[in-house]
């Protein structure tokens, strides 16, 4: 018979964490993730000296960073 003591509860914990978290980060591994990326350049209503020049490059950095 398993006697029940401490050293035994702990070991028989951590073996169930170790294990829920193992099949936890397969369960995530195996999800699709999706990012809207927006870069808004022109703006029709603002003269072109205050349009923005950076966003365009920005999202194709973060496009390829994802």
């Amino acid at each position: 018979m398993i006697r029940l003591t401490r050293r035994t509860l702990l070991a028989g914990a951590s073996a169930l964490t170790a294990v829920g978290t193992l099949s936890f980060r397969a369960l995530a591994a195996q999800r699709t993730y999706y990012a809207l990326l927006v870069a808004c350049t022109d703006y029709p209503n603002l003269p072109k000296k205050n349009w923005l020049i950076g966003p365009k490059n920005d999202a194709g950095l973060v496009r390829d960073y994802l």
